[in-house]
């Protein structure tokens, strides 16, 4: 991947920010921030204009479940305390790591697995440079998110549709978009999914509320982003 392409790097960036950039990639990532001050700068760029999402949003205490797990876990590491100490748990932790010695033997042996498809993320913004979806998609499990940021809602008749644009043919319809901060998920079907990694990018247009009604886009076409490879 090329780290020195701005877009790509905003794209990195804002995923990270806001928590989407996962496993290997966020791993990546991390070390790349090590080395460049682009990538710090493009990180503090995100957090400045995201963090200012929390002071406009209303305080909500958690429910009492919340309190109930966390108290549950701490129980559990106090009976993990005990265990540390005693005897039978080292007596059962010399059988269980000879085990696990033998598993590892087992799979060092075995042929390196089939790499998975990469996650390719978008993100909408504005005329003012202003987030306002984050697209995650998953080509290994066939699903596409979308998480709202600034978007809010349109008027009562009208939605956001999201559109791949394929290398060939017209527009391909990817969902209604989330607003007011929310998230949805979609199943890409799979002669989607085929054209997504050569996809020029994305397209959202402003629909009648249940959508587009002839499979293409019928209103204007609000917004556009290029998608990135992680």
């Amino acid at each position: 991947m090329n780290y020195e392409d701005p877009d790509i790097l905003d794209a990195l960036a804002a995923e990270y920010v806001v928590g989407t950039l996962r496993g290997a990639p966020r791993r990546r990532f991390e070390r790349l921030l090590r080395d460049s001050g682009e990538a710090r700068a493009a990180v503090n760029h995100w957090e400045a204009l995201l963090g200012s999402l929390g002071s406009v949003l209303p305080p909500e205490a958690p429910p009492a479940s919340v309190w109930q797990r966390i108290e549950a876990q701490l129980d559990g590491r106090r009976e993990q305390r005990r265990w540390w100490s005693s005897l039978r748990f080292w007596r059962m932790w010399g059988v269980g790591a000879t085990a696990a010695l033998l598993a590892l033997a087992v799979v060092l042996s075995l042929p390196d697995p089939v790499p998975m498809p990469a996650d390719r993320v978008a993100i909408v913004e504005n005329q003012e440079n202003q987030p306002m979806w984050v697209i995650t998609a998953n080509p290994a499990t066939g699903t596409i998110r979308a998480r709202a940021v600034n978007a809010q809602a349109a008027a009562v008749d009208q939605a956001y549709e999201l559109w791949m644009l394929p290398a060939d043919g017209p527009p391909r319809s990817l969902g209604l978009l989330p607003v007011s901060g929310g998230e949805a998920r979609h199943e890409i079907p799979p002669a989607l999914l085929a054209l997504l990694g050569n996809a020029q990018g994305l397209a959202v247009s402003l629909e009648p509320a249940g959508g587009s009604p002839t499979g293409q886009p019928t209103g204007p076409v609000l917004y556009q982003a290029p998608i990135v490879e992680l």
